[in-house]
């Protein structure tokens, strides 16, 4: 009995054995391991080598091709009838070329009876921070009237100023000064021919001397500045022929802007003259004058008309009548496009008895 049983526990470990064999062989061909497997008493499994194969991947075909798309235009025919319409004249502004700029220039000429022309001119304006300029003038003739007229018939006329300009921000400072020296002729002189205008002494009493110097100062006018200055204070001293002496001193002072919605100015000026007569047979030797005049106006436009009223005030210090109030008025029109405009103004005012 007992040898039955180990024969039959031998057949059927040797079955098991052939189907474990047949799995292992099934596992082997679809595992990608190669294993060495010994089984010691109850089915220990212990692995002793493995050998892994190399698999890369490789690129499948995935069958579908990259689309195209086209946008085909379909025609389609319209019937445009143009509509003509005739337009009026038009007045047309050209501006001609502008001339090279020059830093300066010279201009020289001779006309009859003597009479040269020599005017010179030099400037530097291309600086953003600062301009300045110098120039010269010389006229002057000798006559060429009929010489038994006991009319002097030399004049001369001679004038050089410079200047100087500087720019900061939005302010601009102007310093200028100029020298000026006319010949003139007067009724009752000895005529000589033989004598030059322009190398010959002049008489004293023929000519008068001007020296001017002024400081102005103002800015430019921006969307962002609401108000505008111009500030201008000028000195001239003039003297002729040793016989008289002037000094005329000018103040002037303006400001515009915008109240809430209202265009305003205010301008202010002020002359003060004193002249020195040194020549006998005058009636009066020293002439003292001073003139202050105030003017506010505000601006009103009523479509195509521009109108500004205001008023003056004037105080004539040496004068006879030393308060002097006036309107002013100005109106305006524009007419065929800036062609014809009417205008009219009203006003009063003092000026100076030089």
């Amino acid at each position: 009995m007992t040898t039955i049983s180990h024969t039959s526990f031998l057949t059927a470990a040797a079955l098991g054995f052939a189907l474990m064999g047949n799995a292992n062989a099934a596992i082997t061909v679809n595992d990608t391991l190669d294993l060495d497997v010994t089984f010691i008493g109850d089915r220990e499994v212990l692995l002793q080598d493995a050998h892994k194969q190399l698999h890369w991947p490789e690129p499948a075909s995935m069958g579908n091709a990259k689309p195209s798309f086209a946008y085909p235009v379909i025609p389609k025919r319209l019937n445009v009838e143009p509509e003509w319409t005739r337009n009026g004249p038009i007045r047309l502004k050209i501006n001609e070329a502008l001339p090279r700029l020059y830093k300066g220039y010279v201009n020289a000429g001779m006309g009859n009876y003597l009479s040269p022309l020599l005017h010179v001119s030099y400037s530097d304006v291309r600086s953003r921070s600062k301009s300045w300029g110098v120039q010269f003038k010389h006229e002057s003739t000798d006559g060429g009237f009929v010489d038994d007229d006991s009319v002097e018939q030399g004049f001369s006329s001679n004038h050089l100023d410079a200047y100087y300009r500087k720019f900061w921000k939005a302010e601009a400072l102007t310093l200028s000064s100029s020298y000026d020296r006319e010949n003139i002729s007067l009724y009752g002189g000895t005529r000589n021919a033989s004598v030059d205008s322009l190398l010959a002494d002049i008489i004293d009493s023929y000519h008068y001397q001007l020296i001017s110097n002024s400081i102005h100062l103002t800015n430019r006018q921006t969307p962002s500045a609401q108000w505008h200055h111009e500030i201008g204070l000028s000195h001239e001293f003039l003297w002729s022929s040793q016989l008289a002496q002037e000094h005329n001193f000018d103040l002037s002072v303006g400001l515009t802007g915008m109240l809430d919605t209202i265009p305003v100015s205010f301008d202010l000026h002020v002359n003060i003259d004193r002249l020195n007569r040194l020549e006998e047979g005058f009636p009066a030797q020293n002439e003292r004058q001073a003139i202050f005049d105030l003017h506010p106006s505000i601006q009103r436009n009523f479509g195509p008309i521009k109108t500004s009223f205001g008023a003056g005030l004037w105080i004539d210090a040496q004068g006879n009548q030393p308060f002097l109030f006036t309107p002013e008025i100005k109106a305006s029109i524009s007419l065929l496009r800036d062609l014809f405009i009417p205008y009219i103004r009203i006003d009063g005012g003092i000026r100076q008895n030089r």
